[in-house]
């Protein structure tokens, strides 16, 4: 017989380079990590809106006449019959409006802080040991970070709790090394 003969038929095609192992993963938490930004600045500037009680009525100017009409005396004559203004201006300092955005922006410098310093150093501790607890292990870890982040979140939304949670909630996120992690991890992998 030939050696013709005797070569092996692989019963199953040859498998797809490593890279497309990865790849899935790595666009799924980089999709969600550029999400979870836009969607977070939301619910934040959602959750001071509540607090400053502005979305109780459908415009602006509905919400400032309701103002001015629960600011004047009971006892003063009616609006209509006077020329002057009430005695009470809306806003000495900023509209609400503006406290909105810099409350919103304030926990955003902190949520960045929460997210950006842990994430660099569990990126440098992790990944230069990514030798020893393995590349497998390190693509999974960001998402174990996001479903505690997720997890944390939805009890601040369901509870109301303080924006200390949200910050914390950023701080596991950051811990478990995010999207930087997921890179070094699958390139090292790859």
């Amino acid at each position: 017989m030939t050696d013709e003969n005797n070569v092996k038929i692989p019963l199953l095609p040859p498998s797809l380079p490593r890279w497309w192992r990865v790849l899935p993963s790595l666009l799924l938490l980089i999709t969600i990590t550029n999400i979870d930004n836009l969607i977070l600045n939301d619910f934040v500037e959602d959750r001071y809106t509540k607090y400053y009680e502005l979305n109780s009525s459908s415009t602006q100017n509905d919400h400032e006449l309701c103002l001015n009409a629960s600011r004047t005396s009971h006892n003063s004559t009616p609006s209509f019959l006077t020329t002057t203004t009430s005695k009470y201006p809306i806003s000495t300092t900023k509209s609400i409006n503006e406290q909105i955005q810099a409350s919103t922006a304030r926990l955003n410098v902190f949520l960045s802080l929460a997210a950006t310093l842990p994430a660099i150093l569990a990126s440098i501790f992790l990944g230069a040991n990514c030798d020893r607890i393995g590349r497998k292990p390190l693509i999974a870890l960001p998402y174990i970070g996001k479903v505690i982040r997720y997890a944390i979140l939805t009890a601040v939304a369901y509870y109301n709790l303080s924006d200390i949670w949200i910050i914390i909630s950023t701080m596991f996120d950051g811990l478990s090394g995010t999207a930087a992690l997921n890179i070094l991890s699958s390139f090292a992998y790859v």
